[in-house]
């Protein structure tokens, strides 16, 4: 160390010490050295050419040992600045731009330097390197040799991450190999880093790819790839917003339309204007005035669009093998105008609209025109559907879906990646972005806790949400296919009674309150104990429902349908009570069940509603509902998890009456809620006694007991009759009519 270093450490020691500073200040730091030199001075015997990597090396250790000095004593080296200052005006004197050889540290005028090649055609690039190389142009013998060969590496450079944007497999790994797979698995991201790298984040910087959207697309390529094969249809993504994953599923479909340009495909919003604005993003980059569309078209010079065709709702391609209806990606609305095309990729961004949460009408809907329209186009083998967006509700169409998958009715990839709660100390997903755990908290307590659950921990179903904390469920086959029933479920529901509830609406119009209407059974059920006694607990379980627009002539005929329809074994009607609430003009449905269609006046009750609203009624029986003794009807299907047992669910037929259960005051409609309360305060006052019963091996043992006491007691009695002392009889007669006596003097004083 020279002698001026040594008083520069003396001068850092004592400024460390100035400021109350331990050394090192980093636990375990070594004081700063300075590293050796590698490099020659000169690159010739005459010294007239500096070598350009003597000059970096000596800004890299000047860098180095800054940084060495920051850790021992806590700040940078104060001489770093003109240090670095005289390095770079050094090579400016021998006519050397440092910058040129630190790629390392661009610039942002670097970068956009950068770009211009990046945009640059494959022979342009490859006629530059000729040219270089054979020094055929002026300009370019006139540089020196190191400046030369690096600009030769640079180019070549570009050409190879090309390549290994466009192509799907890595040149030199196995593709069978777990590094192969890898590569080959997130080439939608490849491809976005090197077309539109700078838009992720907002600024003009390389990406950073987070691990939410690696794992994104390694799902989306695993699921694609073994489509045929698994029987995959699609695949749906779950994240919170604001994290890329509309820029990620932007960028899958300008790949795929490059990739397969004769296939067709559809970006379905619930926006129409915004479905507009993911296709103009996507025609941007098939732009070739834009950086984006050049930097597109340098990978894939092949695919350009057709410009001819001035429709903000559809891309067509030049030169299509293949020709139909519509373009090679089109825009809709999800309630929009559709064509009956089929379509090979459905993009689903966004569908479900905010105020899904509250009107059940609108998921009922969006569910409807998603799975009956718009899936029903996927009839190619190619087909495949990738769905993104916000869980609003747990019955929206990403709810339906997934219950769809675990029933085992359709078969998709399923990804979810929640962002942190209170309970997990706001963990966050993309911190590098800015969206850490203060930003996750202000979100908390901007939104409440029930939409934030929903919007950033994809999880609708919160126990914050709740009115009451859990359903029970019992097998719905037991009801559907008696025979297979438990033998104490068969003798539940051949002893129970049969009720329909109603709750009648007035009108069939859509935007009017929905009539609901439920059937059910309730009577004892036995249940064995663990102790070994059998108690006939009285029970309720709910069989069915009806959450429909009907007017009371309409809901007059479903009654006497479903009425006509059910039987029991001896032929005699299977519904013994129906009970519809009659308000206002609604009694004109008990009176035309009646008069009309003929059904008997004591199976049918009016009944007014109780004091308060509907929620207050439903929750004074909710302890019944949460301690097991109200179920409602169940299905057994799989976890989404790998290797999971089958469990028992809620039937998807019960998804809204145990949304208005779980979630009351949070919902418009309350019909299916209103029904279930009216039955359970027909019935509550059954609850209150249980009938106690032993196990029958136990019953049989106390019987026999009984007997044997019972038979020693007339043998006493007859061996006193026979053989009885009379003296003894009158003596102990004699002493109870004695206190007889003396009670009697005692109660009269």
């Amino acid at each position: 160390m020279a002698k001026s270093d040594k008083g520069t450490m003396a001068t850092s020691e004592k400024e460390a010490a100035k400021h109350g500073m331990t050394l090192p200040y980093i636990p375990n730091s070594d004081k700063p050295s300075w590293g050796d030199r590698r490099e020659k001075v000169w690159l010739d015997d005459e010294k007239s050419k500096i070598n350009p990597a003597y000059l970096i090396e000596e800004r890299d250790r000047i860098i180095d040992f800054s940084d060495q000095h920051f850790n021992y004593y806590g700040f940078r080296w104060p001489m770093e600045a003109d240090m670095l200052k005289g390095i770079v005006e050094q090579a400016k004197h021998f006519g050397i731009d440092l910058a040129s050889y630190a790629p390392e540290t661009l610039s942002l005028k670097d970068i956009k330097d950068f770009d211009q090649l990046m945009e640059a055609s494959q022979e342009t690039l490859e006629v530059l390197i000729k040219r270089i190389n054979d020094g055929h142009e002026r300009a370019i013998r006139m540089l020196d040799e190191a400046k030369k060969k690096r600009w030769v590496d640079t180019l070549k450079r570009i050409l190879e991450i090309r390549s290994l944007c466009r192509e799907k497999d890595h040149p030199s790994l196995d593709p069978k190999s777990p590094e192969g797979e890898a590569w080959r698995y997130i080439h939608t991201l490849r491809f976005a880093m090197y077309v539109g790298r700078s838009d992720i984040t907002g600024k003009f910087d390389f990406i950073l790819l987070p691990n939410h959207l690696i794992l994104a697309d390694l799902v989306k390529e695993i699921a694609f790839e073994y489509k045929e094969e698994a029987g995959i249809q699609g695949v749906m993504i779950v994240i919170p917003p604001r994290h890329g994953k509309s820029w990620f599923m932007i960028f899958d479909e300008i790949l795929s339309i490059c990739c397969e340009p004769d296939e067709n495909g559809a970006i379905v919003h619930n926006s129409e204007d915004m479905a507009a604005s993911r296709l103009k993003v996507i025609k941007e980059h098939f732009n070739d005035q834009m950086p984006q569309g050049r930097r597109r078209r340098a990978l894939f010079p092949e695919v350009e669009m057709d410009w001819s065709v001035n429709n903000s709702q559809t891309m067509i391609l030049k030169n299509r093998r293949v020709m139909s209806m519509e373009g090679n990606c089109n825009s809709y609305g999800l309630h929009g105008k559709r064509l009956g095309v089929t379509i090979h990729r459905l993009r689903g961004d966004d569908i479900i609209d905010q105020k899904e949460c509250r009107e059940a009408t609108t998921r009922q809907r969006t569910n409807e025109t998603f799975t009956k329209v718009w899936m029903s186009r996927l009839t190619s083998k190619r087909a495949f559907f990738f769905i993104i967006g916000t869980r609003w509700h747990d019955d929206d169409i990403l709810g339906k879906m997934v219950r769809m998958l675990r029933a085992g009715q359709t078969n998709f990839a399923y990804l979810s990646i929640p962002a942190g709660g209170p309970d997990e100390d706001f963990a966050p997903i993309w911190p590098e972005a800015g969206y850490d755990a203060k930003f996750l908290q202000r979100w908390y307590h901007s939104l409440g806790p029930q939409d934030y659950a929903c919007i950033f921990q994809n999880d609708p179903d919160t126990k914050v949400s709740r009115k009451i904390s859990k359903l029970w469920f019992y097998d719905r086959q037991w009801w559907e296919d008696v025979k297979n029933a438990p033998e104490n479920v068969k003798n539940f529901l051949a002893r129970g009674t049969y009720c329909l509830s109603v709750d009648p609406a007035g009108t069939e119009a859509r935007r009017s309150n929905k009539a609901g209407m439920t059937y059910c059974v309730h009577g004892p059920m036995e249940t064995l104990l663990p102790s070994g006694l059998l108690i006939e607990q009285y029970t309720l379980w709910f069989l069915k429902n009806w959450d429909i627009s009907a007017s009371q002539y309409t809901m007059v005929e479903l009654i006497s349908d479903f009425y006509n329809a059910r039987h029991r074994p001896d032929g005699r009607h299977e519904v013994d009570r129906i009970v519809v609430e009659t308000t206002g003009g609604f009694h004109a449905t008990t009176e035309m069940l009646v008069n009309t269609k003929g059904i008997p006046d004591e199976v049918v009750y009016k009944r007014a509603p109780g004091r308060g609203n509907k929620i207050d009624r439903f929750l004074q029986y909710s302890a019944l509902i949460e301690g097991g003794r109200v179920m409602f009807p169940g299905i057994y299907s799989r976890s989404l998890s790998e290797g999971s047992d089958l469990e028992l669910a809620m039937d998807p037929d019960w998804s809204e009456a145990a949304n208005q259960m779980l979630r009351a005051g949070t919902v418009t409609d309350l019909n299916l809620l209103d029904c279930i309360s009216q039955q359970m305060a027909e019935v509550a006052h059954l609850f209150m006694d249980d009938i106690i019963h032993e196990h029958p091996e136990l019953l049989a043992r106390r019987r026999a007991s009984d007997e044997r006491m019972r038979k020693d007691k007339v043998e006493r009695y007859k061996k006193k009759l026979n053989q009885g002392d009379e003296q003894e009889w009158k003596r102990r007669r004699g002493s109870t009519v004695g206190f007889l006596r003396h009670s009697n003097s005692r109660n009269m004083g």
